[in-house]
């Protein structure tokens, strides 16, 4: 039943989102169209418009694009020069996937909506992805390989093309780089039968593309640079050939932000970027430049080691025509007395294993005694390596870090830190040890002269066999101990199990021995909860003497968010990874990546090595508010206009992933009639607002009140 005076209030709400019927409006310079889509039985109404980008790299014509945000949706083909269309509600911009047919080729969210947006190949894989590069080029070799047009810069995919590949079902931006040849010949043979390609067409090769794709890639990310910075683990190393020293670059976009997907080029006048051998031979060549790619943090990395030469390694960094330098000092040792210093194999005590120590020219070598004891040299200022083997197999090589004391070792000190598998090589090592172990004592793995002599003419690194050979391999030289009778028929390659309950406890007490300090530090203290923008967290450990404390085994633990490359952690149904052990590499540094998932949280990222603990914090953060997932409500709907009637008006802010806004975010209020009082502002820890809106008996447009919430 109506009543005279009675009058409905409209109350329209900004919160960095544009909403027609209110005075907005807008659109970025590249604007197309815009949509409006209600919610509700309210006329609150968000403005969605739709921008232009271009695929380059060459000219990409023809590809299916879709984007959808807000409920609105645009879809075609990307016209004659390459162009597509993407959607922004001034808050939220929409990811665009692409296709040829049933193959998607990949998705990219472009960062601006002013001018069009250039994007190529690059963008549709995942910058996190270690094999970004690759996958890159592979999507190229595709487009190249279904391409129709004869102009040099144009790819051109045509109707039948898209038709012929309807019924496939493969995702190229995510596909294994290992599948990649076997999988794009099925395509192209599949164009060939359809008549859509002459016969013979064959897979273009990475060669054909690499050289356009390096080109184009400078070329767009030149127009989204801001800025670079390069920095170094250390002003100077140690010209060994071994020391290594991390190279890092961040870069940051026009807008201030983490530029993600930057080419990056490292140029180096010294070392290598490479993992070469021996680098002290004159003969040995080097891999002086090489390319990576920045992560969601803007930041890409490379690892430098020296020759042994004294010298300045001059290291320069490309991205998009910005160039920067960095300068590193490769430092000679000084010549010094060389002495013996002695050590301990521990964990089990290993008895009878053969070693070798080389510096300055003195050898010392024998086998481990009764107690697992062996000898290594120092001059003062370097330290030699010292490698065990038996027989003709060697287990694997490593450099005491200090010379203070007896340095006691384990088998996890046998493998090389910057091995990906490192730790289940150092099982599969300790497995051989047991499996021919022929001593009688508890705690003792004793390799007697026999089985030494059993095994002299093998030639086999147990360190560097991958792990998926390890078993084969290994039960080989089982069997060739059991024909010499030094093991008994019927022996059998120790399990995993059965030794690395062991081979934990011994290593935490051995870095016990060893810590001194211990550091933990993020790359941000908040990131976005978005499920993609990584955060660095990196440790760094120095022994009782001061000195890097290099392969000490430390224990990451997250409260929230995961570890490592989960390709879609904000699906609840995908476990996060809370909890990883790395070791420190030669500078006394572990570190790791935590992914937010797309949850608000405090996360508190602990370490421990050797009993000692350190923790730091990440907050995940929401996003910009959505209109999707954001609600006004006025309460009452409908006042008397007598000028002291009021409503409330409840304003629950929340991002694309349903979080609560973080707190300090502006609201606007704006009412076509009646006032908006500024007092009565209450914030909730959910982030809900609360206004009074009074009715008066004028008519009219008022003045709107900007409240935080």
């Amino acid at each position: 039943m109506s009543r005279p005076g009675l009058g409905i209030i409209a109350v329209c709400l900004l919160f960095g989102l544009t909403l027609t019927g209110c005075g907005g409006g807008g659109s970025g310079s590249n604007a197309k169209k815009t949509s409006s889509v209600s919610s509700g039985s309210s006329t609150t109404t968000t403005t969605t418009t739709s921008y232009y980008g271009v695929f380059q790299g060459s000219k990409v014509v023809g590809v299916h694009y879709r984007a959808e945000l807000n409920g609105v949706v645009t879809e075609g083909e990307t016209d004659a020069q390459g162009q597509f269309q993407y959607l922004s509600d001034g808050a939220s911009i929409s990811t665009v996937t692409f296709s040829v047919g049933g193959v998607e080729l990949g998705a990219v969210t472009p960062t601006a909506t002013t001018g069009a947006y250039s994007m190529n190949v690059h963008d549709l894989v995942s910058a996190s992805d270690p094999d970004t590069g690759s996958k890159a080029t592979n999507i190229q070799r595709f487009l190249s390989s279904v391409d129709t047009s004869t102009s040099t810069d144009t790819v051109f995919i045509s109707a039948a093309t898209r038709t012929a590949l309807a019924g496939e079902s493969v995702k190229l931006g995510t596909l294994p780089v290992a599948e990649f040849d076997t999988k794009a010949a099925a395509l192209v043979n599949t164009l060939v039968s359809a008549s859509v390609l002459p016969a013979g067409t064959a897979v273009a090769a990475s060669s054909a593309v690499t050289a356009h794709m390096q080109e184009t890639k400078v070329q767009i990310d030149a127009a989204r640079v801001g800025t670079v910075q390069v920095t170094a683990g250390a002003e100077s190393v140690l010209a060994d050939g071994k020391t290594r020293v991390l190279v890092q670059v961040k870069a940051t976009g026009l807008d201030g932000k983490a530029l993600t997907g930057g080419l990056v080029r490292l140029e180096t006048s010294a070392g290598t970027f490479g993992s070469e051998t021996n680098l002290c031979a004159d003969t040995t060549t080097v891999t002086t430049t090489i390319d990576r790619i920045t992560d969601d943090s803007g930041v890409a990395f490379a690892l430098l080691t020296p020759r042994c030469q004294s010298v300045n390694a001059v290291v320069t960094v490309s991205l998009g025509g910005v160039i920067v330098r960095k300068t590193i000092q490769f430092t000679s040792a000084p010549a010094s007395n060389t002495t013996l210093y002695n050590g301990m194999f521990q964990g089990y005590a290993l008895v009878g294993a053969h070693y070798r120590a080389e510096l300055n020219g003195m050898v010392q070598e024998g086998e481990t005694d009764a107690e697992g004891r062996f000898q290594f040299l120092s001059d003062g200022v370097a330290i030699s390596p010292v490698t065990f083997s038996v027989g003709g197999v060697v287990l694997g090589s490593m450099t005491p870090t200090d010379t203070t004391g007896t340095y006691r070792m384990t088998i996890h000190d046998l493998v090389s830190l910057s091995d990906l598998n490192a730790a289940a090589k150092a099982i599969n090592l300790q497995r051989f040890l047991s499996t021919i172990n022929t001593a009688t004592t508890t705690g003792v793995i004793g390799i007697n002269a026999a089985t030494r002599t059993a095994l002299a003419g093998e030639s086999v690194h147990l360190g560097l066999v991958p792990a998926g050979d390890f078993d084969a391999r290994a039960t080989t030289l089982v069997n060739t101990l059991i024909t010499a009778q030094v093991l008994a028929s019927g022996s059998v390659l120790v399990a995993p199990a059965v030794v690395t309950p062991l081979m934990q406890e011994i290593k935490t007490q051995i870095d016990a021995t060893r810590i001194g300090t211990l550091e933990i530090t993020s790359g941000a203290e908040s990131v976005q909860a978005d499920g993609k923008t990584r955060v660095l967290v990196q440790v760094k450990a120095k022994t009782t003497a001061g000195k890097a404390m290099a392969g000490g085994q430390v224990h990451f633990e997250t409260s929230a968010g995961t570890f490592g490359n989960a390709t879609d952690p904000c699906l609840e149904t995908v476990p996060p990874v809370t909890a990883v052990d790395k070791n420190t590499d030669v500078t006394g540094v572990a570190y790791l990546f935590l992914t937010p998932r797309c949850q608000t949280a405090h996360a508190k990222v602990s370490a421990s090595l050797g009993g000692m603990i350190v923790s730091t914090s990440v907050k995940f953060i929401a996003g910009d508010a959505s209109a999707s997932h954001s609600a006004l409500t006025v309460s009452p709907a409908a006042l008397l206009a007598d000028g002291q009637s009021t409503a409330t008006v409840t304003v629950s802010l929340r991002d694309v992933h349903n979080n609560p806004v973080v707190d300090g975010t502006t609201v606007t209020l704006l009412t076509d009639s009646g006032s908006v009082q500024g007092g009565g502002v209450v914030v909730h820890h959910l982030r809900i607002g609360h206004v009074h809106v009074h009715r008066r008996r004028q008519r009219g447009k008022r003045a709107f009140d900007r409240q935080r919430v």
